[in-house]
């Protein structure tokens, strides 16, 4: 079953809560377990706005809830009320890029009150609803970066997206909380020769690509290094005193290879 919310005006696009089947909730403490507060959701590439899953913590009660621009309270998306708490997710579609609360109640009315809460003000104390138990939580729609790796340690943002193969180190004994992500020293290539075969060479950063020849079991006088573009309309041969620092081989590793100087070139 779908829960179609109103259109909120300030949001610029159609806005709908959605239930997302078979997702079942985890038994918490918070009434709101998705997203995290302080947390971050991803603008998809292309997109003007993304899809938040909202989770919620079992309780028994009617359920309110809402979002509204953690800017301006005066921008805030129409109450969504149920029976019950569900089990499943529940997704807010076309929420666009900015800061934003998300506030579930577990309300009941006040005895011959009837109907149920139409906006958030109703939920106030005093009103005609009483709040049982409440939760808020605060995040950002952002879009994500990839992370630009360095052979030094570099502080990981949560909007950050890893490549993979990186050394992870966290702040747990400190008051930081960070997360901070380098190229180990050394990293695992898997280079792909003009055979097609491919070959696993630990490189450091100041391993020199006659270094790495070397390792492969070639040399720079039978042996070449290539950058070639993915769509392969243009390549470049990388110089052997290069290291793979100055290569960035750990970012571009994947469009280089190593050929035969011997072998005409197909390309």
């Amino acid at each position: 079953r779908a829960v179609v919310a109103c259109v909120p005006s300030w949001v610029g696009v159609s806005m709908a809560v959605v239930q997302v089947p078979g997702v079942a909730a985890h038994a918490e403490v918070s009434l709101i377990l998705a997203p995290k507060d302080g947390g971050y959701v991803e603008l998809p590439v292309d997109k003007k706005a993304a899809d938040v899953i909202i989770r919620f913590g079992q309780r028994p009660g009617q359920l309110a809830f809402w979002i509204e621009s953690a800017e301006d309270h005066g921008r805030c998306g129409p109450v969504n009320c149920l029976d019950v708490v569900p089990s499943e997710d529940y997704a807010l579609r076309n929420i666009p890029e900015g800061p934003y609360r998300v506030h579930a109640v577990i309300w009941e009315a006040n005895a011959g009150v009837v109907g149920q809460p139409k906006a958030a003000h109703d939920l106030e104390a005093g009103g005609s609803f009483i709040t049982r138990d409440k939760s808020s939580v605060s995040f950002r729609v952002r879009r994500f970066e990839d992370f630009a790796p360095s052979y030094d340690w570099a502080v990981v943002e949560p909007w950050h997206k890893l490549p993979p193969g990186l050394e992870i180190s966290l702040d747990l004994g400190g008051n930081s909380g960070d997360r901070k992500a380098r190229i180990p020293q050394p990293w695992q290539w898997d280079v792909t020769l003009d055979s097609g075969d491919v070959k696993r060479v630990a490189v450091e950063a100041d391993d020199s690509m006659e270094t790495i020849l070397m390792r492969l079991g070639t040399n720079k006088a039978t042996h070449e290094a290539v950058w070639r573009q993915p769509d392969g309309n243009h390549e470049r041969i990388l110089e052997p005193a290069w290291t793979a620092r100055q290569a960035d081989l750990f970012k571009y590793g994947r469009n280089i290879f190593v050929r035969s100087k011997l072998v005409p070139s197909s390309s």
